[in-house]
Protein backbone atom coordinates (compact mmCIF):
# COMPACT_ATOMS: atom_id res chain seq x y z
CA UNK A 1 0.00 0.00 0.00
CA UNK A 2 1.05 3.57 -0.94
CA UNK A 3 -0.19 6.63 1.39
CA UNK A 4 -1.36 9.75 -0.39
CA UNK A 5 0.59 13.13 0.22
CA UNK A 6 -1.95 15.34 0.60
CA UNK A 7 -4.98 13.35 2.61
CA UNK A 8 -2.83 10.55 3.93
CA UNK A 9 -5.32 7.48 2.51
CA UNK A 10 -4.00 4.90 1.61
CA UNK A 11 -4.07 3.03 -1.92
CA UNK A 12 -3.01 0.29 -4.15
CA UNK A 13 0.77 0.25 -5.12
CA UNK A 14 -0.52 -0.12 -8.81
CA UNK A 15 -2.86 3.09 -8.43
CA UNK A 16 -2.55 6.04 -10.46
CA UNK A 17 -4.01 8.54 -8.21
CA UNK A 18 -5.57 8.93 -4.77
CA UNK A 19 -8.59 7.35 -4.82
CA UNK A 20 -9.69 9.63 -1.92
CA UNK A 21 -8.83 12.76 -3.38
CA UNK A 22 -7.66 12.35 -6.87
CA UNK A 23 -4.28 13.82 -6.35
CA UNK A 24 -1.19 12.06 -8.14
CA UNK A 25 1.36 12.25 -5.31
CA UNK A 26 2.31 9.61 -2.97
CA UNK A 27 4.43 8.83 -0.53
CA UNK A 28 6.75 5.48 -0.85
CA UNK A 29 5.21 2.35 -0.62
CA UNK A 30 4.78 1.33 2.91
CA UNK A 31 7.13 -1.23 4.06
CA UNK A 32 5.33 -4.76 5.52
CA UNK A 33 5.34 -5.28 9.47
CA UNK A 34 8.35 -7.41 10.60
CA UNK A 35 6.90 -10.30 11.37
CA UNK A 36 7.71 -11.25 15.43
CA UNK A 37 9.14 -14.13 14.61
CA UNK A 38 11.61 -12.77 12.40
CA UNK A 39 12.48 -10.00 15.03
CA UNK A 40 13.27 -12.43 17.65
CA UNK A 41 15.77 -14.10 15.04
CA UNK A 42 17.37 -11.06 14.13
CA UNK A 43 17.87 -10.10 17.91
CA UNK A 44 19.25 -13.78 18.82
CA UNK A 45 21.31 -13.56 15.53
CA UNK A 46 22.98 -9.66 16.73
CA UNK A 47 22.82 -11.69 20.15
CA UNK A 48 25.12 -14.40 19.07
CA UNK A 49 27.38 -11.68 17.14
CA UNK A 50 28.22 -9.48 19.99
CA UNK A 51 28.68 -12.79 21.85
CA UNK A 52 31.35 -14.03 19.70
CA UNK A 53 33.20 -10.31 19.56
CA UNK A 54 33.07 -10.92 23.57
CA UNK A 55 34.72 -14.13 23.39
CA UNK A 56 37.48 -13.02 20.97
CA UNK A 57 38.18 -10.17 23.56
CA UNK A 58 38.04 -12.48 26.24
CA UNK A 59 40.65 -14.58 24.41
CA UNK A 60 42.68 -11.43 24.02
CA UNK A 61 42.68 -10.99 27.33
CA UNK A 62 43.97 -14.25 28.41
CA UNK A 63 47.17 -13.79 26.19
CA UNK A 64 47.38 -10.71 28.13
CA UNK A 65 47.81 -12.60 31.31
CA UNK A 66 50.62 -14.15 30.10
CA UNK A 67 52.71 -11.27 29.87
CA UNK A 68 51.63 -10.36 33.54
CA UNK A 69 52.63 -13.85 34.46
CA UNK A 70 56.20 -12.62 32.93
CA UNK A 71 55.88 -9.60 34.71
CA UNK A 72 55.05 -10.98 38.22
CA UNK A 73 58.25 -13.64 37.70
CA UNK A 74 61.02 -11.31 36.99
CA UNK A 75 59.61 -9.40 40.11
CA UNK A 76 59.86 -12.31 42.42
CA UNK A 77 63.16 -13.01 40.88
CA UNK A 78 64.47 -9.44 41.21
CA UNK A 79 63.13 -9.88 45.26
CA UNK A 80 64.17 -13.12 45.76
CA UNK A 81 67.81 -11.94 44.74
CA UNK A 82 67.51 -9.14 46.65
CA UNK A 83 66.96 -11.12 49.32
CA UNK A 84 70.04 -13.78 48.44
CA UNK A 85 72.31 -10.94 48.46
CA UNK A 86 71.37 -9.26 51.67
CA UNK A 87 71.41 -12.38 53.74
CA UNK A 88 74.85 -13.42 51.66
CA UNK A 89 76.06 -9.55 52.87
CA UNK A 90 74.51 -10.25 56.48
CA UNK A 91 72.44 -7.31 57.00
CA UNK A 92 69.93 -7.42 59.22
CA UNK A 93 68.18 -4.60 58.43
CA UNK A 94 66.72 -5.71 55.28
CA UNK A 95 62.96 -5.40 55.05
CA UNK A 96 63.06 -8.63 52.77
CA UNK A 97 63.95 -11.86 54.32
CA UNK A 98 65.69 -14.94 52.15
CA UNK A 99 63.04 -17.29 51.59
CA UNK A 100 64.51 -20.99 50.41
CA UNK A 101 65.30 -21.90 46.78
CA UNK A 102 62.67 -24.53 47.25
CA UNK A 103 60.38 -21.56 47.07
CA UNK A 104 61.28 -19.96 44.13
CA UNK A 105 61.04 -23.37 41.87
CA UNK A 106 57.79 -23.80 43.30
CA UNK A 107 56.75 -20.25 41.60
CA UNK A 108 58.05 -21.50 38.39
CA UNK A 109 55.85 -24.22 37.83
CA UNK A 110 52.93 -22.37 38.94
CA UNK A 111 54.14 -19.78 36.47
CA UNK A 112 54.28 -22.78 34.26
CA UNK A 113 50.77 -24.39 35.13
CA UNK A 114 49.20 -20.82 35.30
CA UNK A 115 50.81 -20.30 31.87
CA UNK A 116 49.23 -23.25 30.09
CA UNK A 117 45.62 -22.11 31.82
CA UNK A 118 46.12 -18.84 29.94
CA UNK A 119 46.70 -20.64 26.43
CA UNK A 120 43.99 -22.65 26.85
CA UNK A 121 41.47 -20.34 28.15
CA UNK A 122 42.47 -18.01 25.00
CA UNK A 123 42.00 -21.02 22.66
CA UNK A 124 39.07 -22.33 23.60
CA UNK A 125 38.02 -18.85 23.64
CA UNK A 126 38.84 -17.58 20.23
CA UNK A 127 37.58 -21.39 18.92
CA UNK A 128 33.90 -20.28 20.45
CA UNK A 129 33.96 -16.94 19.29
CA UNK A 130 34.37 -18.44 15.37
CA UNK A 131 31.54 -21.44 16.61
CA UNK A 132 29.23 -18.80 17.47
CA UNK A 133 29.66 -16.76 14.49
CA UNK A 134 29.07 -19.81 12.37
CA UNK A 135 25.94 -21.63 14.84
CA UNK A 136 27.81 -24.52 15.11
CA UNK A 137 29.20 -26.54 18.25
CA UNK A 138 26.89 -24.72 20.51
CA UNK A 139 27.82 -27.72 23.31
CA UNK A 140 31.12 -26.62 23.05
CA UNK A 141 30.39 -22.91 23.72
CA UNK A 142 28.07 -23.92 26.40
CA UNK A 143 31.26 -25.54 28.42
CA UNK A 144 33.16 -22.74 27.60
CA UNK A 145 30.71 -20.34 28.96
CA UNK A 146 30.82 -22.47 32.35
CA UNK A 147 34.70 -22.47 32.48
CA UNK A 148 34.59 -18.82 31.35
CA UNK A 149 32.18 -18.45 35.07
CA UNK A 150 35.88 -19.04 36.91
CA UNK A 151 37.68 -16.02 35.06
CA UNK A 152 36.35 -12.97 37.82
CA UNK A 153 34.64 -10.72 36.66
CA UNK A 154 34.86 -10.43 32.67
CA UNK A 155 34.43 -14.06 32.20
CA UNK A 156 31.70 -14.05 34.48
CA UNK A 157 29.69 -11.59 33.10
CA UNK A 158 30.43 -13.21 29.62
CA UNK A 159 29.92 -17.21 31.20
CA UNK A 160 26.26 -15.91 32.36
CA UNK A 161 25.52 -14.03 29.49
CA UNK A 162 26.60 -16.78 26.67
CA UNK A 163 24.37 -19.04 28.93
CA UNK A 164 21.40 -16.70 28.97
CA UNK A 165 21.95 -16.62 25.19
CA UNK A 166 22.71 -20.36 24.52
CA UNK A 167 19.76 -21.69 26.51
CA UNK A 168 17.12 -19.86 24.40
CA UNK A 169 14.54 -22.32 22.26
CA UNK A 170 14.82 -19.76 19.15
CA UNK A 171 18.81 -20.03 19.97
CA UNK A 172 18.52 -23.62 19.82
CA UNK A 173 16.20 -23.13 16.57
CA UNK A 174 19.01 -21.52 14.97
CA UNK A 175 21.37 -23.88 15.47
CA UNK A 176 19.55 -26.48 14.10
CA UNK A 177 19.01 -24.38 10.98
CA UNK A 178 22.42 -24.23 9.86
CA UNK A 179 23.60 -27.62 11.08
CA UNK A 180 20.57 -29.92 9.77
CA UNK A 181 21.24 -33.65 10.39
Amino acid sequence: MKKCAHCGGENAVSAPKCQTCGSVSFFEPTPPPIAPAAANERRDIDHLNLLSIFHFIVGFLSLCGISLLWVHHYMMGFVMAQAQANAAAKQPSSPVRALPPEFMQFLNYFYIIMGIIFVIASIVNVCSGVFLRQRKHRTFSFVVACLNCLQIPFGTVLGIFTIVVLSRNSVCDLYQKSDPR
